[in-house]
């Protein structure tokens, strides 16, 4: 199945400007997309864990030899990485903090990337999919 997966990173609610950008993208391509279906994935209520040695060892370990953990872990990432690569098109909403972004999406972010099976080099299964970046900020930079 194909559809718009948006990955919303704000905790803040309605008061959320990158949450807003973001609720107005989906809403503009549902109006032009009606039949493309919307999956979200927000990061404040169900956020991705930091990496930890079980993970990245997990994929340096045959599958025979995985610790339960291990494979627990593996099947996690690689749950995330088909969710993001059977999307058609995808949306990423984010407020900055401290001139970066919330920990959660860069724990998002190294939980999809892994070499050999979601890598800009042997696969990169994004390239050619539509990507839109929101970033909102309050205050001053």
């Amino acid at each position: 199945m194909s559809y718009l997966f948006h990955i919303d990173v704000s905790p803040n609610g309605d008061y959320s400007y990158s949450k807003k950008l973001g609720a107005k993208f989906v809403e503009t391509y549902k109006t032009a997309n009606p039949d493309v279906p919307v999956v979200v994935r927000d990061l404040n209520t169900n956020p991705a864990p930091h990496l930890t040695g079980e993970a990245i060892t997990a994929f340096y370990t045959s599958e025979e030899s995985r610790s339960p953990a291990q494979a627990e872990k593996a099947k996690y990432r690689l749950d995330l990485i088909k969710e993001i690569v059977d999307a058609k098109a995808i949306v990423v909403s984010t407020p900055m903090w401290n001139w970066s972004t919330p920990s959660v999406l860069k724990a998002y972010l190294d939980q999809i990337i892994l070499p050999g099976v979601l890598d800009p080099y042997s696969n990169a299964k994004l390239a050619g999919k539509p990507i839109s970046i929101y970033i909102a900020a309050g205050g001053g930079y």
